[in-house]
């Protein structure tokens, strides 16, 4: 079904402990950057994907020991038996989320029943949001730090909304009642558009580039 209200949702850090492992995420974010794109620039790639493919411009050849350069999407990377290629990119650093955030004050996951007219009772869990690697998202503009994260009332809005025509349907209360943290400031996603526009204003008012 089409969501009715946002299951996942921006809010600006500000309060802790949110606002300091924005800052020590963000730290280690641009460290793993700047490692990474180091690395690129040693072997002649000029993009990469933590997994271990790089993308090499047109006319470059990747090293030696390489797959050969894909012609589509110009990528490589280094084969099976490459170990000590292999062994420079495992010890390249990558930043996680998961790694520098509490998420206890979050849900994820909400219960539910109802009861069918033909299958009987039914009953189960439904995820809120949904990302492979990290549960949720950071980004930051200047000093403002914002997080898209699953928003577990509205996922239950949803669900009551679509299953509401079951007398008893119901999902547990602590999704229903569910409110960000404290220190999370929940705002609409235009917030954030207009934080980054009126970055990108100010930086060609003062003539500088973009980011």
């Amino acid at each position: 079904m089409d969501d009715k209200f946002p299951e996942m949702v921006y809010a600006i850090a500000d309060g802790e402990p949110w606002l300091s492992q924005c800052k020590a995420y963000k730290e280690a974010y641009n460290d793993s950057a700047a490692a990474w794109s180091a690395y690129c620039e040693k072997i002649g790639a000029d993009q990469y994907w933590h997994g271990g493919m790089f993308r090499f411009p047109r006319g470059v050849n990747p090293p030696e020991g390489w797959t050969k350069r894909n012609r589509s999407h110009g990528t490589s990377k280094p084969m099976v038996k490459n170990k000590e290629a292999w062994e420079e990119i495992k010890a390249l650093p990558i930043a996680k989320v998961k790694d520098f955030f509490d998420l206890s004050g979050l849900l994820f996951n909400f219960s539910y029943s109802y009861t069918h007219p033909d299958f009987g009772p039914c009953n189960g869990n439904s995820s809120i949001g949904r990302f492979y690697f990290d549960p949720i998202k950071v980004g930051w503009c200047e000093d403002t730090y914002y997080l898209l994260i699953p928003h577990a009332a509205n996922a239950a809005k949803n669900f009551l909304l679509a299953y509401g025509q079951y007398e008893d349907a119901q999902c547990d209360e602590a999704a229903r009642h569910w409110t960000a943290p404290e220190g999370l400031r929940v705002v609409f996603k235009e917030e954030i558009d207009i934080l980054h526009a009126s970055h990108r204003l100010n930086k060609k008012q003062k003539g500088e580039a973009d980011d």
